[in-house]
């Protein structure tokens, strides 16, 4: 329970740091009181500890899971040193929504009592709506956002109408109450009651994005900031199969019989969707998207064997994704930043393969053009003009290119110390040249440039800037 209000004033700190512009102190700060947090959790194993009139029970259970969704988030708030301040000016906001979200998930991995089950999903999904669309201008966050609230609102509406039936059934919103009812009906249970487990578990299930309730997930995780699709797919989803567990544990192990079939199709089916889906993607978010709806098969997997090592194996499951997944994002995060710095534009050209195509296409235009500048150079030479007066002539002209500029000044100057060495064009004119043939393309510039580069590499000149090509001319 410490944790809980831990981490309410921690946010609060947050956004008070935010209106007096302590940006600097706002990671510290909150990486420091997650790690209090932690603490408080972990000084409680070993006691069962309940709270609100036991609608909160505080066990090795809830402490275990609770203590990894801190540690993940701990990991993405460091993550996110520098993210933030990229694309918005309200850091705190975005710290602070982050903590209410895991107040959230608190609740959702340490209620004995429905009602704090709900309550709990509630301060999650209205804290993960908002993060979802924080980026006001950007239209595929809105998009991403409006999805996540319309949708998130239906699957609670059922998960509502559920609990009410099992209310109905039972006279109660206690969990051990519950599962002594389910046991002293003797069998005799109202058809009510299990269209109320039915309802239950749609809102669970698009909680962890299992099929066939996972189609928001690929726009949501795509249009979102991308440490906010790392904390949907980690955090929120390690919470709602740590509520999905206690719950059906506690109360409906007994009815394990009449679950096992169902979820065994709804498992199945979300492996194969996630995985194959998955193989189609060119976006990496989407990619994530329909990995996590896979994981989320295998996940349900550990809940069909119900039993004492079902919380083992999904903390252990959970624990190895997360550490995965974050460390896939921080690799995405870094590349996408190094990408930037080289690359003002990013072209997508096709499915695996096509970026190599295109980096051939590249060389068959750079060489043979290069080759066109030695040429004209060449009979410039033949024919007494001054090649200095004919580069500065033609460049100007139609006849000018970025190959021109670079190329032939080195050929002006008889510079040939390696810009390009010709050595790596030539590896990759014969690999065009080699599949050119084997494809019967019929391609007679490259057939000619190809056995200039052939003389050039027999000369020696292979460690040369590729404007080399004018001494091949010239021998």
């Amino acid at each position: 329970m410490n944790s809980i209000i831990i981490i309410t004033i921690l946010a609060v700190v947050l956004l008070f740091l935010g209106v007096y512009k302590k940006a600097s102190a706002l990671l510290p700060v909150a990486v420091i009181g997650l790690l209090g947090a932690l603490a408080s959790q972990i000084a409680t194993w070993n006691t069962n500890l309940y709270y609100f009139n036991q609608m909160v029970l505080f066990d090795n259970f809830s402490i275990v899971f609770s203590s990894l969704t801190i540690i993940t988030t701990i990991l993405i708030i460091i993550l996110s040193k520098g993210y933030f301040e990229k694309i918005s000016n309200d850091v705190a906001e975005y710290l602070a929504l982050i903590l209410f979200a895991l107040v959230g998930v608190l609740c959702m991995v340490s209620f004995q009592n429905l009602t704090m089950l709900f309550i709990g999903i509630e301060i999650m999904s209205i804290s993960m709506y908002a993060l979802a669309g924080i980026r006001k201008k950007d239209l595929a966050s809105n998009e991403a956002a409006l999805k996540y609230f319309l949708m998130g609102s239906f699957a609670t509406a059922f998960l509502m109408f559920g609990i009410a039936l099992i209310y109905g059934f039972t006279g109660t919103f206690n969990l051990d109450q519950i599962a002594a009812a389910v046991g002293m009906s003797n069998g005799v249970i109202a058809p009510l009651f299990y269209t109320g487990i039915l309802f239950i578990l749609v809102g669970m299930l698009f909680k962890i994005s299992a099929a066939p309730f996972h189609f928001w997930a690929p726009d949501v995780y795509e249009g979102a900031p991308s440490l906010i699709t790392l904390f949907m797919s980690t955090v929120v989803k390690t919470a709602s199969f740590a509520a999905f567990i206690r719950l059906f544990i506690t109360c409906f192990a007994s009815l394990a019989t009449y679950l096992t079939p169902t979820l065994w199709i709804i498992a199945l089916l979300t492996i194969s969707i996630g995985n194959l889906s998955a193989l189609k993607q060119h976006s990496f978010k989407r990619m994530l998207a329909y990995s996590s709806i896979s994981h989320a098969g295998y996940m349900l997997l550990a809940i069909l064997a119900i039993g004492p090592n079902s919380s083992k194996a999904i903390f252990i499951y959970a624990s190895a994704y997360s550490i995965a997944s974050i460390t896939a994002f921080a690799i995405f995060i870094k590349v996408k930043e190094i990408v930037k710095n080289y690359a003002k534009t990013i072209t997508h050209i096709g499915g695996v393969g096509h970026g190599q195509v295109a980096k051939l296409c590249n060389q068959i235009a750079q060489v043979i053009n290069i080759q066109g500048v030695a040429e004209s150079l060449r009979f410039a030479q033949a024919n007494g003009a001054d090649l200095q007066k004919v580069f500065e002539a033609i460049s100007g002209g139609m006849a000018g290119s970025r190959m021109l500029d670079l190329m032939g000044p080195k050929m002006v100057s008889r510079d040939f110390k390696a810009g390009i060495e010709a050595r790596l064009h030539a590896k990759d004119f014969f690999l065009v040249k080699d599949a050119a043939t084997k494809s019967n393309l019929d391609m007679p510039a490259l057939q000619t440039v190809a056995v200039q580069l052939e003389k050039l590499m027999a000369s020696g000149w292979g460690y040369d800037d590729t404007s080399s090509l004018l001494k091949v001319l010239e021998a």
